[in-house]
């Protein structure tokens, strides 16, 4: 088959002896260039003359098979030029058509299988996302959807009173919370995790942020409020955060007293929730908040998208995650950078997305 083989850094002798064996084999095409050019991904292999010294090996890239020239492939080159990726190192002085030929076709033989196996490898990935994506959609929406189901069942009966209409047509709502958060979730963290999470910046006081949070889900804080904190960033994402983690430590130590503190500096807000109980540890506030796992956050359960897309927002505002202290005192800390002051133009906010957009 044609191979078009592109030729970096041999000196006029080599290249010269090179054309010479190209002539003698079929199909055989050489493109000499200095560095790899635009037509890169035109050709099927690289020869990558060597004499020019070793570091010409950290400096080239090339997207395809490559395999080595020198005038004296001694054993320490040829090993560094395989270990930086090359295929093969050939010695350019003794070399003859017949192993250029084989070499290269060789080379090129493995980068295609490589390829295959890789593009083969992501297939089954994307497939196994899918399949466990449906699954868990299946089993979360199973429940709200049962739930539409019945009521509206229940809403053709003449038979009930208004009451019972009432509580029906609350339960139908409920459930269309249910489903139009998980499917705000998912498409949050596919934006996250494509790094087009959008947030708004507009400079706002963290603490209002907060105290809304805490009133969301019911948690008994108490407040150590700096007079002065403000950040610039989405109330409505922030707040979503900080509802997640508040409700995710709150159901992960019940018996725990929680204070939040907001401390003020010139160049960083830091929010500290501090849970004081005989059995938190920085160890169990991190599994709960800041997890090592691999898992995908897309076909987790609802707890652990909800927190990989709080961490995603806290990322997006530049917010730094950490946990430290000792028992009996833990903190969570989310240290934000601080909002400077316009003394020119204000300049443009990113777009906010709103809710369910």
């Amino acid at each position: 088959s044609p191979l078009r083989v592109l030729v970096v850094e041999p000196d006029d002798e080599a290249f010269e002896r090179l054309c010479l064996h190209a002539r003698r084999l079929d199909g055989w095409t050489l493109v000499r260039a200095p560095i790899c050019g635009e037509r890169e991904h035109e050709l099927d292999a690289c020869l990558l003359g060597l004499d020019a010294g070793r570091a010409v090996l950290e400096a080239f890239a090339f997207d395809g098979p490559v395999v080595g020239l020198s005038s004296a492939p001694e054993r320490g080159l040829v090993g560094e030029a395989m270990a930086a990726g090359a295929h093969d190192v050939l010695d350019w002085r003794t070399l003859d058509a017949a192993s250029l030929d084989r070499s290269v076709r060789f080379a090129v033989a493995q980068h295609r299988l490589a390829s295959a196996q890789r593009a083969s490898a992501e297939a089954a990935a994307a497939v196994r996302m899918t399949t466990e994506l449906v699954a868990t959609l299946s089993d979360e929406l199973r429940a709200p959807l049962g739930a539409m189901r019945a009521s509206v069942g229940a809403l053709a009966d003449a038979s009930l009173s208004n009451d019972e209409r009432e509580c029906a047509r609350a339960l139908v709502a409920r459930s269309v919370g249910v489903v139009e958060r998980t499917v705000e979730d998912l498409l949050d963290l596919a934006r996250a995790q494509r790094g087009e999470l959008v947030v708004a910046r507009t400079p706002l006081p963290l603490a209002d942020v907060l105290r809304r949070a805490v009133e969301s889900i019911g948690v008994d804080v108490s407040w150590s409020v700096a007079d002065v904190a403000t950040i610039e960033g989405d109330a409505h994402r922030l707040e979503q955060m900080f509802d997640v983690f508040l409700e995710c430590l709150a159901r992960w130590a019940p018996d725990a007293r929680w204070e939040l503190r907001l401390v003020s500096a010139p160049s960083e807000v830091e929010v500290v929730l501090v849970g004081r109980s005989t059995v938190l540890t920085a160890e169990l506030v991190r599994a709960a908040v800041l997890p090592e796992s691999s898992a995908r956050p897309l076909t987790t359960r609802a707890g652990e998208r909800e927190l990989a897309l709080a961490r995603a927002i806290a990322s997006a505002h530049g917010a730094r995650l950490f946990v430290d202290g000792e028992p009996p005192e833990i903190a969570l800390r989310v240290t934000f950078p601080a909002c400077v002051a316009e003394t020119s133009t204000p300049r443009g906010n990113a777009p906010a997305r709103q809710a369910g957009e």
